[in-house]
């Protein structure tokens, strides 16, 4: 599924039509307004699975810790004088 977002670009060029004793080209050029509209699609679904992704490893992150604080626990336990 993929979701649309508008990005909005609009640029502006004023020209100062009041100096009369310039005969610049760009004195003669009207004022302009651009404004473009785009769509940029966004895929939902790559979100979900980087999501699913981010999960899975910290899930196995803990999984992992856990063991080796298993593992770490009876090594000390065995170590231990009786």
């Amino acid at each position: 599924m993929e979701s649309k977002v508008p990005l909005f670009c609009q640029a502006e060029e004023n020209s100062d039509l009041s100096d009369e004793g310039c005969n610049s080209l760009a004195t003669n050029l009207p004022s302009r307004h651009i404004d473009n509209k785009k769509d940029i699609k966004f895929s939902q679904m790559t979100q979900k699975t980087i999501s699913h992704e981010i999960r899975g490893l910290r899930l196995e992150h803990k999984k992992r810790k856990r063991e080796m604080l298993s593992s770490l626990c009876k090594t000390s336990y065995n170590e231990v004088p009786q």
